[in-house]
């Protein structure tokens, strides 16, 4: 997730805009579905050796490919590669913004900063989900550590395949009418919210 916008920015670039949100989904999913491997071999392994054991196994080797980007080079955005060709040799680069005028140039569209609200409500019930269902559903069922870790995995595989359906939703809704491509994930945003609502307060009324 911490290269999720350098990602979407090199996704946004290569791809044509009627295909941005079905491959942004499909580039986001791999988070989840790292969550899903993590959950059940976690499972398994902290019932067997103990949970201290699981955070070194998943994140020594995680080190390795992350040394990785220490050799990647940056990659150039086509449209202003085509720009820079465009224009007259004698012109300057222009000069880098300032703090101030960055911030101003992010928030100076209202879908934006919408966006960016509601994306960080949305990963915080993720984060949440993701991390505290496997417990939750130990103590609430009585489950053993790998079958909450089996059970809760199948919660987020559902996920990641709700969001590369609904990305591809929202590329063939916003083909006629670009604005309706932001009403789907505003919809399942707000359908998932009484979902979950409605299935935490049912657990805790039979509790």
């Amino acid at each position: 997730m911490r290269f999720a916008p350098a990602g979407g920015a090199l996704v946004s670039s290569y791809f044509p805009q009627r295909l941005r949100a079905t491959v942004l989904s499909l580039v986001m999913a791999a988070g989840p579905l790292g969550s899903v491997l993590g959950v059940v071999v976690g499972g398994a392994m902290a019932e067997r050796w103990g949970w201290r054991v699981t955070p070194g196994a998943f994140g020594v080797p995680g080190l390795l490919p992350a040394l990785l980007f220490l050799v990647v080079r940056d990659y150039r955005m086509p449209a202003a590669a085509d720009r820079s060709e465009a224009a007259p040799a004698a012109s300057a680069p222009a000069a880098p913004l300032g703090l101030r005028a960055t911030f101003g140039e992010l928030f100076r569209s209202r879908t934006a900063a919408w966006c960016y609200l509601g994306g960080a409500l949305n990963l915080i019930v993720l984060s949440a989900l993701y991390s505290w269902l496997p417990g939750y559903l130990g103590r609430a069922y009585g489950l053993s550590t790998a079958e909450s870790g089996a059970k809760a995995a199948r919660v987020i595989l559902a996920g990641i395949v709700g969001a590369v359906a609904f990305g591809n939703l929202a590329d063939r809704c916003g083909r006629t009418r670009p604005r309706r491509r932001l009403m789907v994930p505003a919809v399942a945003a707000v359908v998932t919210c009484g979902l979950l609502t409605a299935g935490m307060d049912s657990d805790r009324r039979a509790a």
